[in-house]
């Protein structure tokens, strides 16, 4: 009879070999995970460099994400609202906070980058620290936490960001800074905000001095 194709088909097709197949099982790992991040809006988009853009190493991430929730779970009140003022990497860490997650802390981005408003659109608000005040009237003394970290090491940003932070902050309002050392008087100045023990530091290690300032006692962060 006429061979079936069928026939000897197992034997016809090669074996990968154990390295070949690891590597396309890693590969299928690999997109999966991205597609997990894409769609729990986790993964972050390109640092751009022209804003200043440096993403905070994952470590830097959670732990200021960590104070954020212990500060914020001393608190009185039912729920805790929380600002971030240019610190986009902050918030996929944030959402994955068990506050988050039960409605307790409820979170706000204030941001210049126009692409994390697509990532994250119930959390952004577009955000100029040259305009100060262009902030809606529905979130003015609304925050018990602002956390921010200002784009330039340059006292105008400085201060730009510290009319915003009395702006949006409630008048009992914690606050925590993260800028170089440079701008430690300046940060004292604008917001009563003094030198915690944490030194924040960025996925791609920068040159510069960088410090936090707290106007309050730091609870995780105080070594």
């Amino acid at each position: 009879r006429m061979a079936s194709l069928d026939d000897n088909s197992d034997s016809e097709i090669p074996a990968l070999s154990a390295d070949v197949l690891a590597l396309v099982n890693q590969v299928k790992l690999e997109q999966a995970e991205r597609e997990q991040a894409a769609a729990e809006g986790s993964a972050l988009p390109e640092e751009d460099w022209q804003l200043s853009q440096f993403w905070y190493s994952e470590e830097t991430a959670v732990r200021l994400c960590e104070e954020i929730a212990a500060v914020c779970g001393d608190l009185p009140g039912e729920v805790a609202n929380v600002a971030l003022l240019s610190t986009p990497t902050l918030l996929p860490y944030f959402k994955k906070l068990e506050g988050f997650r039960s409605g307790r802390l409820r979170v706000k981005l204030f941001e210049n980058d126009t692409r994390f408003g697509a990532i994250h659109p119930d959390e952004f608000v577009e955000y100029d620290y040259k305009t100060p005040l262009n902030v809606p009237s529905s979130l003015h003394s609304h925050f018990d936490f602002v956390c921010a970290d200002p784009p330039f090491l340059a006292q105008e940003c400085m201060r730009g960001f510290a009319e915003t932070i009395r702006l949006i902050g409630k008048p009992e309002a914690k606050v925590l800074v993260c800028t170089g050392a440079t701008m430690e008087d300046t940060v004292g100045t604008e917001l009563g905000a003094r030198r915690t023990p944490f030194s924040p530091s960025h996925a791609n290690n920068l040159s510069n001095d960088f410090a936090s300032y707290a106007n309050y006692e730091v609870n995780t962060l105080s070594k």
